[in-house]
């Protein structure tokens, strides 16, 4: 199987691969119902970043009192505000797109190169991925923690790293099949849906 027919580049047999459309089905569902309620704690996350930034800012200027946890808390909090959103933002089409030359190209070819650039993004998923998972287990090896104001293991914030960075890759690979399965309508279906 070359390049072409695994990409969709060239015509396949009606019903092909069916069973794999049902994993791929399968896993979207389970993803989106994951990532929806990690979205929902990266929302707190949010929040509670919001109000620990403002509580630091009132201490600091109005009080005349420097607390240490208030920094250390709000980068734990952005953390899981970037990480555990990683899956939703990319369900939702919300990830920057730049398409300006891919709108000049025959639908089969931007479906190639649709499939070339969700190869390249699981890449990158996989490289984020092992890279959060080493550094995690450096942490938890080395019992690593926090110098300043919390005093907590730093494997227990950067957990939210591996478990977002597991999600994206899963994610990216997931839309890399589904593009492979789909075929160049797909391509056009998805782009139709995040422009709106």
């Amino acid at each position: 199987v070359g390049f072409a027919e695994l990409t969709g580049c060239r015509h396949r047999a009606p019903g092909q691969g069916e069973s794999m459309e049902r994993v791929v089905s399968g896993l979207e569902w389970v993803l989106e119902k994951i990532s929806y309620w990690l979205a929902q704690i990266a929302v707190v996350s949010t929040l509670l970043l919001t109000a620990v930034v403002t509580y630091s800012v009132i201490m600091r200027f109005v009080f005349n009192s420097s607390q240490n946890w208030t920094d250390e808390l709000a980068s734990y909090s952005m953390l899981w505000l970037v990480f555990l959103g990683l899956t939703y933002t990319l369900s939702e089409g919300a990830h920057i797109r730049i398409d300006f030359f891919t709108v000049m190209l025959g639908r089969r070819a931007q479906h190639c190169l649709e499939v070339l650039v969700w190869a390249i993004g699981t890449l990158f998923g996989i490289l984020l991925f092992l890279g959060c998972l080493s550094e995690t287990r450096n942490f938890i090896r080395r019992g690593t923690y926090s110098t300043e104001g919390l005093d907590i293991p730093l494997s227990w914030p950067a957990s939210a790293m591996v478990v977002g960075s597991a999600l994206f890759t899963l994610a990216m690979l997931v839309r890399f099949f589904r593009l492979l399965l789909s075929g160049p309508s797909a391509s056009q279906s998805q782009k139709r849906e995040q422009h709106i």
